[in-house]
């Protein structure tokens, strides 16, 4: 597979409840077809703990040898296949075969208890950031968090649909986070690998090329292309998965945070020739399970390059600008540039806002007083100096469970290079 860029990452859905579950199944060498292989990494000798989120693929994943696989042996294709990443470094046919599934547009996940990006390009061939060049370039966002997994489907024409996301696993007596243990990253990988049957996203609209709209369509265009007024130009999904160790062994699921993020620019305002105009819609959703209540749930939106890119406006404000209909609770988002949407919570919710006057600038926001699942959806709108967008994201969570707090983040660089 050649190298490629991947710009636009596009979401998934994972919050799913727990249920009764059927144990995967060893390797049989069946020809019949499995939705998921699972290769390599310690994945058969998890079998006995593995949680209930078996049952949420279409037909119980199955373990493969990772040997085998490379070699072309087990009878039959997978519907998706989830590889741990160390297997790709003992098995170089393991990476050609992970290859070809990526290009027949079938589900492609990497699992392990550490993974960052440059692995995860490496492995795959693929460029998931924009070179770094350039004055802006030069400033860096926040050091993202390492990732437990990684998920791909060719887009076939189409921008490809990527995933990220992290497992924690919590020390019972602390709550601090702990190395994720076999039988959770799996889990994981099932509940990421159940929600690639859920409906895609729309389309995301494509932001022109900055050569196609400076300088304007001349007067003698018979058909100028209109601006549109704002433009989606990059999407993203980052969760993490928490876990609790069981005291017989194993853990159990107990937390889901998840951000879906999308990145915009307006151009019915833009006017100033060094800067544009950029906004961030961030849908941000905790889930608890299992006896464990959310505490609190807190969002940073910080500008890396803090010298010249500026924040012109972020809400909602507080919880006490709103409205109630029966259950529901809606708060207004509204930005500069007649940007506006209603960020809506099922059930009770309290939060406030600030802007933090320490380098890099930042909004922050603080939920709490919420029920067993809560939804918030701020924004946060900046004048962007050059042709080079860099935001910081950070999402963390607070939820307790048998008297112990557990803490759980996602931190996500966000770059547009344009």
């Amino acid at each position: 597979m050649n190298k490629k860029s991947i710009f636009i990452l596009c979401g998934l859905a994972l919050a799913i409840p727990q249920t009764a579950f059927a144990a995967p199944s060893a390797d049989t060498g069946s020809a019949s077809p499995s939705r998921l292989w699972i290769v390599g990494g310690d994945a058969k000798k998890e079998v006995a703990r593995f949680s209930s989120a078996a049952a949420l693929s279409d037909g119980a994943p199955q373990f493969r040898d990772a040997a085998a696989v490379a070699n072309g042996k087990p009878n039959g294709e997978p519907e998706a296949i989830a590889v741990a990443a160390k297997e790709l470094d003992r098995h170089g046919a393991l990476e050609d075969r992970v290859k070809d599934w990526y290009e027949q547009g079938k589900p492609v996940y990497l699992f392990s208890d550490k993974l960052n990006v440059a692995d995860i390009e490496r492995s795959l061939g693929l460029t998931l950031r924009p070179e770094d060049d350039g004055e802006k370039k030069e400033t860096k966002g926040q050091p993202e968090d390492d990732w437990q997994l990684f998920g791909i489907r060719k887009g076939n024409g189409a921008p490809d649909r990527v995933f990220f996301g992290k497992v924690t696993m919590a020390d019972a007596k602390t709550g601090d986070a702990a190395k994720p243990a076999s039988d959770a990253l799996i889990d994981a990988v099932v509940r990421a690998d159940a929600d690639w049957n859920a409906p895609e996203r729309p389309p995301i609209a494509s932001m022109r090329p900055r050569d196609d709209i400076d300088p304007p369509p001349c007067c003698e265009d018979p058909d100028p292309i209109p601006l549109p007024a704002d433009a989606n130009v990059l999407n993203g999904t980052d969760t993490n998965y928490l876990y609790a160790p069981l005291a017989g062994g194993g853990s159990i699921h107990i937390a889901t945070l998840r951000s879906d993020w999308s990145l915009y620019r307006n151009y019915s305002y833009d006017s100033a020739p060094n800067y544009d105009l950029f906004y961030v819609k961030d849908q941000v959703r905790l889930d608890t399970f299992n006896g464990a209540a959310g505490t609190k749930l807190e969002t940073y939106h910080q500008l890396p390059y803090h010298q010249k890119d500026d924040i012109v406006g972020w809400a909602p404000y507080n919880s006490s600008i709103g409205t109630t209909s029966g259950e529901w609770r809606h708060f207004p988002v509204r930005l500069p540039w007649n940007v506006s949407w209603t960020s809506s919570n099922y059930g009770p919710i309290s939060f406030y806002s600030e802007k933090m006057q320490f380098t890099p600038e930042s909004i922050y926001w603080n939920a709490s007083q919420f029920g067993s699942s809560v939804t918030f959806v701020p924004g946060t709108a900046w004048n962007s100096y050059y042709t080079y967008v860099n935001v910081d994201l950070t999402h963390a969570g607070s939820v307790r469970l048998n008297g112990t707090d557990y803490y759980f983040t996602i931190r996500r660089n966000v770059v547009y290079d344009y």
